[in-house]
């Protein structure tokens, strides 16, 4: 599921996107992924807080995620709470 969600959001099918994503969250709610993918949408349509809300979930699901880890250090860069690193 992962992979197609990556796949369409490199081919900006947006609306595919967010069924696989919320797809992916029922099968596996313990997995990171989809959080982190949930929020590189809402960055994506300027909701911020939705973004944010969503990197903190993944990472109480595991506090050693990579991928959200990376996202909200960018995330919070983005939005002026880091300075450049």
């Amino acid at each position: 599921m992962a992979l197609r969600v990556t796949i369409n959001h490199t081919v900006g099918q947006s609306d595919d996107v967010a069924g696989d994503i919320e797809a992916a969250m029922r099968d596996a709610p313990a997995d990171a992924t989809p959080f982190v993918q949930r929020a590189l949408e809402a960055e994506r349509r300027g909701d911020m807080g939705a973004a944010l809300s969503d990197l903190d979930h993944a990472l109480k699901s595991d506090p050693q995620f990579g991928p959200a880890l990376m996202a909200r250090r960018l995330l919070l860069r983005r939005i002026g709470h880091l300075g450049a690193l």
